[in-house]
């Protein structure tokens, strides 16, 4: 593949637009920082993110198409998407409808029941991870930080987005991190989508990652349903027993919410 231009920052690395030498194809080719490549550790967990979303088939995952290091630079090649991450549309739009929201999740929560279902754990759902393509698919994006809920496998514990994080990312313990956790961060974007704002909020890191351990029920306007505003507030519960158990049923929970608030 040839690169032509720089799409952004993906991860560890950078995304350029690319076209292969001989044939009529385009892609997306995510190559590793040069400082982040000294490090083998992070060369591994660079990998890991094809190897994670190769395991899982669906069509909201973005394919893989090649991988490998060329000249002491590492690379994945990936299918190429038209569209705006969810974080765009907001900073575009402010907030979604909530029925938008909904149909948008439902999709998001299909692509993270695919993903559990191989034993992965995403661990870092947020606006800027989600994609909207341009006839409206929705894909999750970015599994660089995914954890094996099998093996426990490469990756530090203690990793994510603070303004999204579930209470219990914040111990440390790998072992206390499973699909209910990523349940939290279905919960949390889709509090983000609904009101235009992260989950936890904060001046400094240090009261965004307590308001991400207390994780007091939000009290949401009237512009939200209160099927949906219970189910938001559910997903973010700093008990995960308290949480929908799984995407599968996250989504499911949506779908009632909404035909409850239509009757």
């Amino acid at each position: 593949y040839r690169l032509v231009t720089e799409l952004g920052q993906g991860g560890m690395g950078t995304v350029y637009f690319a076209e292969h030498v001989s044939l009529p194809r385009r892609a997306a080719v995510k190559v590793l920082g040069e400082d982040v490549a000294r490090d083998p550790a992070l060369v591994e967990r660079f990998f890991d993110e094809a190897r994670a979303a190769n395991r899982i088939r669906h069509p909201g995952i973005v394919d893989v198409l090649d991988l490998g290091t060329k000249d002491g630079v590492h690379f994945l090649v990936m299918e190429l998407l038209e569209g705006e991450t969810l974080g765009a549309r907001l900073e575009r739009v402010k907030r979604l409808a909530p029925p938008d929201a909904v149909e948008l999740f439902a999709q998001v929560a299909e692509a993270l029941a695919a993903a559990h279902e191989r034993g992965i754990v995403h661990r870092d759902l947020k606006p800027e991870n989600v994609m909207v393509g341009a006839h409206g698919e929705v894909y999750l994006l970015d599994w660089g930080i995914a954890l094996d809920d099998l093996g426990r496998q490469g990756l530090p514990a203690l990793v994510g987005t603070p303004a999204f994080m579930a209470p219990e990312m914040l111990s440390g313990d790998p072992t206390a991190i499973d699909r209910r956790t990523d349940v939290f961060l279905l919960g949390a974007t889709l509090h983000a989508a609904l009101t235009g704002h992260a989950r936890h909020q904060g001046k400094t890191l240090f009261e965004v990652i307590s308001a991400a351990a207390k994780c007091t029920p939000f009290p949401y306007g009237r512009e939200v349903p209160e099927e949906l505003a219970a189910l938001a507030n559910r997903a973010t519960s700093v008990d995960p027993t308290q949480r929908p158990e799984s995407a599968g049923k996250f989504r499911d929970e949506l779908a009632i919410a909404m035909r409850q608030r239509g009757s």
